[in-house]
């Protein structure tokens, strides 16, 4: 009987909890605006809502389905690995749920049929053209509460701070870059809470020139404010180029995530980007299918049910091209098995 009794009370205790902190929330609410605060439960059951990288390999190395919303993302790597192509992609992927996106070309190098030939569709993309690092996170934040789903900006190179613009160049202030990332970023961090926009910085590689032996080999444009800020962090790193014909076609890149928030870092996907498409989501289909056991691979000879598809990969993509119902089918096969779980 005790035992029931105490039941009962620390039922009593939780519920009279509850209903005081209920109370703090709304008198918070009341004072400070709806998206003041919120209660980590109400958020519990929601499922986490996602724009895709592009392609289905990275989407599921970083855990979540693709970037997720209300975060900060960075992506770096060396000249000639991905990054500017993975950007557009995320445009591409934000466009088609009839979301609206932003890009801040602060390289002056958007290339118009690059970006048409990926997806994006130019009239709906708004292109900002600030004067100053400091204008980059002022427009941001406008473009935040205006709603806005996703924001590139690249890169980070090219936040110039004001301070720098404004100086000779016998005279440029040591460490500005850094101190404009870490204002900025404090600034622009708490602005995404409860907001769905997704920012991407875009960043490069350097090699590192320092004396002492024991310092890293690359480094990092900015400082490490996004070493601290950023909630998922993917390194590209390219592996090959891709030639037909001794022409090249394309490049295989490495996207390692070195951060990540949302799910455990260390996953590497190998990706396929085939110039001017961007990454090849047909073969990544073929990979994906054929470690679920949905497409057999005997041999070289790949096949699907009881259709033989062709010989080597690239074969069976093209089969599967050419019969676009059959790669609907076995599209819609694996990503039904990848939002089941089964894999990860």
């Amino acid at each position: 009987m005790s035992s029931k009794k105490e039941l009962k009370s620390e039922q009593e205790v939780s519920n009279n909890v509850l209903a005081e902190i209920e109370d703090i929330v709304e008198s918070i609410k009341k004072d400070f605006g709806e998206e003041s605060v919120i209660l980590l439960g109400e958020n519990e059951k929601k499922p986490r809502e996602v724009i895709s990288t592009g392609s289905y390999l990275l989407d599921q190395a970083i855990g979540a389905g693709g970037y997720p919303c209300g975060r900060i993302v960075e992506i770096y790597g060396l000249k000639s690995s991905g990054k500017s192509t993975l950007a557009l992609q995320a445009v591409s992927e934000c466009q088609k749920l009839g979301k609206k996106a932003a890009y801040f070309d602060l390289e002056n190098s958007l290339d118009i049929k690059h970006a048409k030939s990926i997806g994006v569709k130019i009239k709906e993309l708004i292109t900002p053209y600030p004067s100053s690092g400091e204008e980059v996170f002022d427009m941001m934040i406008k473009l935040i509460h205006k709603n806005i789903d996703l924001i590139i900006v690249d890169s980070v190179s090219n936040l110039v701070p004001l301070v720098q613009l404004e100086a000779n160049l016998g005279k440029q202030r040591v460490g500005s870059h850094a101190a404009l990332m870490s204002a900025g970023l404090r600034k622009l961090k708490p602005e995404l809470v409860n907001k769905k926009t997704i920012v991407i910085f875009i960043n490069q590689i350097r090699k590192n020139i320092a004396i002492n032996p024991y310092a890293p080999s690359e480094t990092k444009t900015g400082g490490m404010a996004l070493d601290f800020d950023a909630d998922l962090q993917i390194k590209l790193k390219k592996k090959e180029d891709l030639k037909k014909n001794d022409k090249i076609i394309g490049i295989e890149t490495e996207a390692k995530i070195v951060k990540n928030k949302m799910a455990p870092h260390g996953e590497v996907a190998s990706l396929v980007i085939i110039f001017p498409h961007g990454v090849k989501k047909e073969r990544e289909i073929i990979d994906l299918a054929t470690e679920l056991s949905i497409i057999h691979k005997s041999g070289t000879w790949y096949s699907y049910q009881d259709k033989r598809l062709g010989q080597g990969k690239e074969n069976a993509v093209d089969y599967l091209l050419e019969n676009p119902e059959l790669y609907q089918e076995v599209e819609k096969n694996v990503l039904e098995r990848i939002n089941n779980k089964e894999y990860c």
